[in-house]
């Protein structure tokens, strides 16, 4: 059976080159559940997520979010692939390329704080989009599910911040 549409209303926040896919329930769950990201989830926990979510697409091109904006959602990349790109003293440096199955925006989603790169659409994308409000209705509505995200999105950051500091240990090495 599928289940409303999300209502996230992300629309009016977006990159006007983004597009809602329009997509039930059980699409985005069959869409979350071809992904790496559902590993360690049983069905029912992908379909009760895909309640919460929207998928969008966005053309090669389109800057997702520029470093210092509100952190308004995270994404798992579910097609295409995008840039993330720092600043500093005016230069642009390119930090990583983020493909299918892996996601940003995961610190905003957490911290509340802005952007802390720059995301670029380097290939035609498909985004599986989780927002701040969705992630408090399914800490209140569904708590196990809660603590399941939160343990995964604090693995992929500590996982982020020990490359991070075995590359800065690198440098100094150096």
């Amino acid at each position: 059976m599928a289940l409303p549409s999300t209502g996230l209303n992300l629309t009016h926040n977006l990159p006007a080159a983004m597009r809602f896919i329009q997509s039930t329930s059980q699409e985005r769950a069959q869409a979350l559940d071809s992904s790496v990201w559902s590993k360690g989830l049983g069905w029912d926990d992908i379909e009760r997520l895909a309640t919460y979510a929207e998928l969008w697409f966005a053309p090669t091109g389109t800057v997702l979010c520029k470093e210092g904006d509100p952190g308004l959602y995270m994404a798992l990349v579910l097609a295409g692939e995008i840039q993330v790109k720092k600043e500093k003293g005016g230069v642009s440096q390119v930090l990583t390329t983020i493909g299918i199955g892996r996601t940003f925006g995961e610190m905003s989603l957490v911290d509340g704080q802005p952007r802390s790169a720059t995301i670029l659409v380097l290939k035609d994308t498909k985004l599986f989009i989780l927002t701040p409000a969705a992630l408090e209705r399914i800490s209140e509505e569904v708590p196990r599910l809660a603590l399941k995200l939160m343990r995964r999105i604090t693995h992929l950051i500590s996982q982020r911040l020990r490359q991070t500091s075995g590359r800065l240990a690198e440098v100094n090495d150096t």
